[in-house]
């Protein structure tokens, strides 16, 4: 079956953006930019969020807006979870720290020991895959969209869905 003229048709149609592949090392500003903010969670250093964070910050994944929003869902996470912590495995940006946009694909875990966004903990290590996307300007995450997993406890994924349709819990 000869599939030329599909592949043409598609070639022709589809405009994609040029690519650059960068290698990041640990003094790259991105890379310095993202474990900083990245810490916040991972550390439990809320206070880290003024240095990253614009404080007109909106997360539109959770429905909240503000730093101190994001401090109390740090609180939160940490409260659930015994030595939650987050690891970065890749980032690609675009632009730079003045104006850019920057997604990092991580990897969150903890043990679920107290109750979180309403449902009873499982005393489980939980696993909680999942991506950041930020728009920065200025040097600080204008806008957010962080995407999470929650396969691992299911039961926990319907009750954050739950609440996020009724966006007022920090989950």
């Amino acid at each position: 079956m000869d599939t030329s003229g599909t592949r043409a048709f598609i070639k022709d149609s589809i405009r994609l953006a040029p690519a650059t592949r960068k290698r990041y090392d640990a003094k790259d500003p991105i890379v310095e930019f993202v474990y900083k903010a990245c810490h916040i969670w991972s550390q439990r250093q809320p206070e880290l969020a003024v240095e990253v964070l614009s404080p007109k910050i909106v997360e539109h994944s959770w429905g909240v807006r503000g730093i101190d929003d994001i401090k109390e869902i740090c609180y939160a996470m940490h409260d659930a979870f015994e030595d939650y912590h987050l690891d970065v495995e890749d980032i690609v940006s675009e632009g730079d720290l003045e104006k850019g946009k920057i997604t990092a694909r991580f990897t969150a875990s903890g043990l679920w020991v107290n109750p979180y966004c309403g449902v009873e903990p499982n005393n489980e290590r939980l696993i909680f895959p999942g991506s950041m996307h930020w728009t920065v300007k200025d040097g600080k995450v204008t806008d957010s969209w962080i995407f999470q997993s929650y396969a691992s406890a299911p039961e926990l994924g319907y009750a954050v869905l739950q609440l996020s349709k009724e966006n007022g819990a920090y989950c």
